[in-house]
């Protein structure tokens, strides 16, 4: 109904006050456009938009002061409105052109006389936008001037909770779609989410990290992305800010942020106070935490991102209460990061985390390389053998093992004992498989470049006075 407030029954569902000044307004004419209401004031060639979910109260206030057409079909006569008939929806026939348009709004130029008029509340914004089509770009404007403006962090989990609210809707929608009236899927793949949702406003943890948070960061902190960012998918995986091979690259490493400078030796687990929380960070969490809420898992750009961005700002102690409660679920991404921390930085809870991860999801060679890191020699031959195929190059182990003047003080037999332990694991795997055991054959290992600590092998390679007596293979002696 279109009406004075003052003229409102209480059988007006909505009352839209269009009056803006003393002057009568004339006749009217509506129409719709992608869920506004567009009033357009005949006599005065003006037309005013309203958004019937956004209310003052019981008055649905105008989202932008009366304003003229902003283009005009050719050879239409903006004086001649009278003339022009406004059909349902948001079609206008001009008889004198003899032509049928469609009217479309312009959101950047509502938005902007929007807040020009003081209403610069994130949520509100945040409510307007969603209930159109195509602002995903607005939206995304939208958030990186609050990031800019740093409101409350009240503020955020209210805004967050509006769009996942939208987000979560559109995750059933699809999830009752593919499974039928019967059922319901428990999980949604991202790429077919972000496909189907492509035209709306709504933003998904991806949209977040690349669109809103990962580009704030980079400007905060004045870096550059790097270069082969964009080529990490192709090339198969990334080298490490530490110069470590990571776990299987995937998009989650195109938004990968460097690791900070190490802090002095003694520094890293000296049991201090930790350091207050970044405002990025606290905005992220509140993110997190929404999505949480809502109970949608977030997808592992988004797991990455914190982990990245907790290890920049130092804020280790809740990187570690996340993994630790399986807040970042397993992937391979995350173990080639907790891999990089564990294998540059020597931080014991992140060695851990990566061992205890890595197992879960049988990332074999991660486990062998931080076992080798952290000088557990005695543990990393038994794991291996217990592996049905080579994950390790024992070359590696020999050398540093070799070259561990401390190691070999403390244990000057480990060498040989390990020489030999591989010997009978050689003579094991050598063995004929057992009828009905196949499956449990033990895998030979890798002994590429081996051949100076096994010169028996390796007849033709010449000797080395290391090289362990023979040994019965390891079935027999254990």
């Amino acid at each position: 109904n279109i009406s004075n407030p003052s003229q409102g029954t209480p059988d007006h569902d909505i009352v839209i006050d269009v009056a803006y000044d003393d002057r009568p307004v004339g006749p009217l004419r509506l129409s719709t456009v992608d869920n506004l209401l567009i009033v357009h004031c005949l006599e005065r060639n003006t037309s005013i938009i309203f958004d019937v979910k956004h209310r003052d109260g019981a008055h649905v206030p105008w989202l932008c002061a009366p304003r003229p057409l902003a283009s005009c079909p050719p050879g239409c006569d903006q004086a001649s409105w009278s003339r022009w008939r406004f059909l349902s929806g948001n079609t206008v026939i001009v008889p004198e052109v003899g032509c049928v348009f469609r009217l479309r709004v312009d959101m950047d130029a509502v938005l902007a006389d929007f807040r020009a008029h003081g209403t610069n509340d994130l949520v509100t914004v945040a409510r307007l936008l969603l209930g159109r089509t195509g602002c995903r770009p607005q939206v995304v404007s939208t958030l990186k001037r609050a990031l800019h403006s740093k409101p409350s962090l009240n503020d955020w989990s209210q805004t967050f909770g509006v769009l996942n609210q939208a987000y979560r809707r559109a995750i059933e929608a699809i999830s009752r779609n593919a499974t039928g009236q019967g059922g319901r899927q428990t999980t949604v793949s991202l790429h077919e989410l972000e496909t189907l949702i492509s035209q709306e406003s709504i933003l998904s943890e991806n949209h977040m990290v690349s669109q809103v948070f990962y580009p704030h960061f980079m400007e905060l902190t004045g870096s550059a992305a790097p270069a082969t960012a964009s080529c990490a998918t192709e090339q198969g995986g990334l080298p490490t800010s530490a110069g470590y091979p990571s776990a299987t690259a995937s998009t989650s490493d195109r938004w990968r942020l460097p690791l900070p400078p190490s802090r002095r030796s003694g520094e890293a687990d000296c049991g201090g106070r930790p350091g207050r929380s970044p405002y990025l960070l606290s905005v992220v969490m509140a993110y997190l935490r929404s999505l949480l809420g809502m109970q949608i898992l977030p997808h592992k750009v988004l797991q990455c991102f914190i982990f990245d961005i907790c290890m920049y700002f130092q804020q280790e102690h809740t990187l570690q209460q996340l993994v630790h409660h399986h807040v970042l679920l397993d992937s391979s991404e995350l173990v080639g990061r907790l891999q990089d921390v564990a294998l540059s930085r020597g931080s014991a809870w992140a060695t851990q985390a990566c061992l205890d991860m890595a197992l879960r999801i049988r990332e074999y060679r991660v486990v062998a390389e931080v076992l080798l890191h952290a000088r557990q020699y005695l543990d990393l031959v038994p794991f291996l053998i217990n592996q049905r195929e080579p994950v390790f190059k024992l070359r590696r182990l020999l050398e540093q093992l070799e070259g561990d003047e401390p190691g070999r003080q403390d244990d000057p037999d480990m060498l040989s004992h390990i020489i030999a332990e591989i010997q009978a694991w050689h003579a094991e795997a050598a063995l004929p498989p057992i009828a009905g055991m196949e499956e449990d054959q033990v895998a030979p290992p890798d002994l590429e470049g081996c051949e100076r600590y096994f010169p028996k092998l390796f007849p033709g390679a010449g000797g080395d006075l290391r090289s362990a007596p023979d040994v019965e293979p390891r079935g027999a002696v254990r």
